[in-house]
Formats: structure tokens, sequence, C-alpha cells
């Protein structure tokens, strides 16, 4: 989210599309959906390679992106930085941990 203006992409789709019968879906269709299934492709080939448990990676892509996205929007376009500043980096490594460990393939 720190590249390219993706969070500012994502929060003016978000903000245009609650509740707006075209602006929504077409959101959905052009850009929350495409970020979704280019996660779980990723995680579809960690799958197959015996990385991952198998799960349903749609799911786990959106379980994986989802709070990236509310800490994005808490820390920058929102303005928690000042009053609530969170270290962004150590958020990302910890919440891939705890993602990692809760997909993890599973030894037998």
């Amino acid at each position: 989210f720190r590249f390219g203006n993706l969070s500012q992409m994502f929060a003016i789709g978000m903000t245009e599309g609650i509740q707006h019968r075209a602006v929504g879906p077409a959101w959905v269709d052009n850009v929350l959906e495409p970020t979704v299934d280019a996660f779980r492709r990723r995680l579809d080939a960690h799958v197959a390679r015996g990385e991952m448990r198998p799960c349903d990676t749609r799911s786990a892509a959106l379980a994986l992106i989802a709070p990236l996205v509310i800490a994005s929007f808490h820390q920058r376009d929102l303005g928690g930085a000042e009053a609530y500043p969170l270290d962004l980096d150590l958020f990302v490594a910890t919440h891939a941990e705890g993602f990692v460990r809760g997909y993890r393939a599973i030894d037998d």
C-alpha cells in the first residue's frame, strides 16, 4: 500500500463505492477482486508446493489482505498516525508471521 498510491486508490474506491449501485460493484470487479485473485493465485502456488495446508485460498487471501488495508487506512488515510502511531513494518511482519503459522503445511 506504500507504492503506487494503492492505499489512496482503495480509499477512494471504497468511499465512493459504498452503497453506490454502480461504483461499488465496478470497484469490486476492477480493483478488489483482481487484488484478491492475485493473492489467491500466489497462495494456490504455496499449497501446490506443499508449503501451505489445503484451504479455501480465496478466503485466506481476504484474511491476509483485510488487516493490511485497515492498518494502512488507520495510519495514512484517516490520520491515525498522529494520535495512535503504529509501526506498519512491524505490523506487517507480525501479521504475516501469524498468517504463515496459521496456514502452514501440517507435517504428518
